[in-house]
């Protein structure tokens, strides 16, 4: 496999944890529907909340789950890097038609 760049490394945790929230968003929600109007007594009062979205997202961004992003974002780096030689490729056959004078 590939080595992904640090920046490309942080662009798969990121899509990792984003669809974590995703899928724990009911618990955000109720942690949030907890917090609403507290201040210091949040960290005690909605503790349960807190633990069990942190839960989620742990179960979600798993070592698993990062491999396998890792993966698609190699076989899409991939498939960009074929379409950008291919475009490149037709512009030099068609800038060199032009320098020779030839119309399609």
């Amino acid at each position: 496999m590939q080595a992904l760049s640090s920046r490309e490394e942080a662009d798969v945790k990121t899509q990792a944890r984003e669809e974590a929230m995703t899928h724990c968003e009911q618990l955000v929600n109720e942690w949030g529907k907890c917090a609403n109007g507290r201040t210091i007594s949040m960290g005690w009062a909605c503790k349960t909340q807190l633990k069990a979205w942190h839960q989620c997202i742990r179960d979600h961004v798993t070592e698993e789950r990062l491999d396998q992003l890792r993966v698609e974002y190699l076989a899409n780096r991939q498939q960009k890097l074929e379409e950008y030689k291919d475009r490149r490729r037709q512009e030099k056959v068609e800038a060199a038609k032009r320098q020779a004078g030839i119309k399609n």
